[in-house]
């Protein structure tokens, strides 16, 4: 019988050594005696192990008596109920299977609540209720972020109080979180003095800040913030923590080192305040993240935060250890994104509302206002184009007649009249999908339509689907009493125009880049949650690209990426493509749509419709890495004229992997040449149903990776 070892030493030999793991290498940690876990890290292919994380999926747990506890000064140890109560400085005579613990917000542990959570003897309770946040003992941080000033937290998924208590057996169930931002290894512009920089993407889970990235023009001091918002477009500080900037250049700083213990609650933020003159750096050259920036370093509750500054972002990135959560994976799939609008304030950064109109409150989640029309929607301020995918909304039909669209609008400049509208109408007792939507206040004529089975009920909750498959849009409403479903689907074909009208390829739009909400007519509604997901969950690779990757002038089966993804098991392959894009719309989909996929791999092909630079190249090289991905950057195929050569020099001079598509589809398999016509369609750009195929065996031959 076959044996497999790991790789394993002891703590001191591994921190001596100092290795770089490869890429899903393990490393253990051995344990110290037999009442203590070994622990694990898995390599990333560049980082030293000193500085990985661990991975809390915890080798040799004693028995179901144990948690997990942080401490203060970023080490975490696994804890018998025995072993716990001595370090809280008490003691206990019940077995601790789970812990779930909140402080109320007095500062005194609420007895109630503790005994319901942990299940213990009431002495027990009482002697535990003394270590209070505002004692000098140890505290535990409440699950929002308040209570004090923690110096351990227990990871029990930071439940409420009162909660069911959590399993032990899955308290070390963590995962990094990481936002990949801006380029904190790239010198940009100094930072104004005297504001404050917040993120303007929301923490999807609770956690402990772990590591922050940032590039340091001047040395001198910052200040970290752990933020809440609120519905007013204001913040509250809820902790602030000062650094120093020891040294020029691109930094890394370190929880237990350069902070200690930074928690940033669900739907959180952090912040940075820039308390010199230019301590920190920014990019002006086509930001893919907006901020906000209030003056001052922001102390205190309902603090305002002004306007999203989309013209520049700052050069910074974090990773936030948190429980695992449903904002980041499911059984079935990957979310790219999930709000709760009952969670006041959910929405203030994230989401756009184009006509300055729409509400939102704890107890009614959001609400449109205004006058509807194709011009009153609210969206996701991200691009997606995976081309499988789901955007799904949880309504409230305000009125029998109330009618709200889901709704795709184009955010690069080109093609903006592709634009999906799918609408659920409670006035005419149907579903609808409009022909193509430029994005403007002109409403398209229905392109095919489908009768409800029963009225809409007014009070009544139903869930509301945007699904892309491929190159079908479908509108799947349910409702959430009776559970049935309606379900209304038209196909948008891209295929060589020569073969119809442009209305007819168009049919319904594509889904390009951003998703929202549209009121369109009737009563009112209101909408609690908001999820972007996709099929594939753990994928291999995450192809992205042009019209060439979605496969215009081919069927889907015919496309490079398809026949690609075939090549793999099912699900091992993600295909972004989109018509007209280029390298900037790339560029931010690292950030929405890579960085929540997490793929081992991220093949890019882009450059045809024009919009490369070195430094746009370097851009995106160093976003890919940023996510633990590793980057293969294709020549674009073969251009009349051999219009490719040039744009293929400044990719080629990355020195990155990359996949030869210009001298599969070039005539004599000359990279400067022209084209194979043999392999194109009849606009001689792109490439046809042979072209795809030696693309996709070109693949193959040059990122054999790909399929080990």
């Amino acid at each position: 019988m076959a044996t497999i070892k790991l790789r394993r030493d002891t703590a001191a030999n591994w921190t001596s050594e100092n290795p770089v793991l490869e890429q899903g290498e393990v490393g253990v940690e051995l344990a110290v005696s037999a009442d203590v876990p070994h622990k694990i890290k898995i390599g990333d292919g560049e980082t030293e192990w000193s500085d990985l994380v661990y991975s809390h999926q915890v080798l040799g747990i004693p028995g179901s008596d144990s948690v997990l506890v942080f401490k203060s000064d970023g080490t975490e140890e696994l804890m018998t109920s025995a072993q716990l109560a001595n370090f809280l400085g008490t003691t206990t005579d019940g077995a601790l299977n789970a812990f779930a613990i909140d402080p109320t917000s007095n500062g005194s542990w609420a007895t109630a609540a503790w005994k319901t959570a942990l299940n213990l003897p009431a002495n027990t309770v009482t002697s535990l209720a003394g270590k209070a946040p505002s004692t000098s003992g140890t505290a535990i941080l409440k699950g929002d972020g308040a209570g004090g000033t923690a110096s351990a937290v227990v990871n029990a998924d930071f439940p409420s109080a009162g909660a069911t208590a959590y399993s032990a057996s899955n308290s070390a169930q963590t995962e990094l979180y990481t936002e990949n931002i801006g380029l904190p290894a790239v010198d940009g512009s100094p930072t104004a003095n005297g504001y404050t920089f917040i993120d303007s993407q929301r923490v999807p889970t609770g956690g402990i800040v772990r590591r922050i990235n940032v590039y340091c023009k001047t040395t001198g001091t910052v200040v970290l913030k752990a933020l809440r918002g609120n519905a007013n477009s204001s913040v509250d500080v809820l902790s602030s923590q000062t650094v120093t900037l020891g040294s020029t250049g691109a930094l890394t700083l370190k929880d237990g080192t350069d902070f200690t213990g930074l928690y940033i609650p669900r739907g959180g933020y952090l912040g940075i305040a820039d308390t010199g003159s230019g301590h920190l750096s920014y990019n002006s050259t086509s930001p893919t993240r907006s901020y906000f920036s209030p003056s001052g370093n922001i102390t205190g509750n309902n603090v305002g935060i002004g306007v999203l500054q989309t013209s520049a972002e700052l050069n910074w990135n974090y990773d936030i250890e948190s429980p695992r959560s449903d904002t980041r994976s499911s059984s079935t799939g990957t979310v790219l994104y999930a709000t709760d609008f009952n969670i006041v304030g959910q929405y203030v950064v994230g989401w756009a509302d184009v006509s300055a109109s729409w509400s939102l409150s704890s107890s009614n989640g959001l609400a449109p206002g205004g006058s509807p029309g194709t011009n009153n929607y609210f969206y996701i301020d991200r691009q997606f184009n995976c081309s499988q995918r789901t955007f799904r909304v949880r309504v409230k039909m305000a009125a029998s007649n109330s009618r709200i669209a889901l709704a795709t609008k184009v955010r690069e400049t080109n093609y903006s009249y592709a634009g999906t509208i799918a609408e659920f109408d409670g006035a005419n007792s149907r579903l609808a999908i409009y022909n193509q939507w430029n994005g403007g206040s002109s409403t398209p004529t229905v392109r095919v339509t489908q009768a409800l089975p029963a009225a809409v009920v007014a009070g009544r909750d139903y869930i509301v689907e945007l699904i892309k498959e491929h190159r079908t849009n479908t509108i799947r409403v349910t409702d959430c009493v009776t559970q049935q479903q309606t379900t209304l689907s038209c196909v948008s074909t891209i295929n060589d125009l020569s073969g119809g009208s442009e209305d007819a390829v168009y049919a319904g739009g594509f889904q390009w880049d951003e998703v929202g909400v549209m009121w369109l007519g009737g009563g009112s509604f209101n909408v609690s949650r908001a999820v972007v997901t996709i099929p594939q969950k753990g994928p291999r690779v995450v192809i992205i690209g042009d019209s060439i990757t979605e496969g215009y002038g081919v069927t889907v089966d015919q496309r490079w990426a398809t026949l690609v993804a075939n090549m793999l098991p099912p699900g091992a392959v993600v295909i972004s493509g989109r018509g007209g894009g280029k390298i900037d719309g790339v560029i931010a989909k690292i950030t929405s749509e890579v960085a929540e996929i997490r793929p081992g791999f991220v093949l890019v092909c882009i450059g045809t419709n024009g919009g490369n630079t070195p430094t746009k190249l370097g851009n995106l090289v160093t976003a890919i890495k940023a996510t633990g991905a590793v980057p293969i950057i294709a020549c674009i195929p073969a251009m009349s004229g051999g219009a490719q050569a040039s744009i293929n020099t400044d990719i080629l001079a990355l020195g990155e992997r990359t996949v030869r598509f210009d001298t599969a589809t070039a005539a004599g398999n000359n990279a400067s040449g022209s084209i194979n016509s043999a392999l194109y369609i009849s606009d001689n750009l792109h490439p046809n149903a042979a072209g795809h195929a030696v693309m996709a065996s070109q693949v193959k031959i040059d990122a054999p990776e790909l399929f080990y």
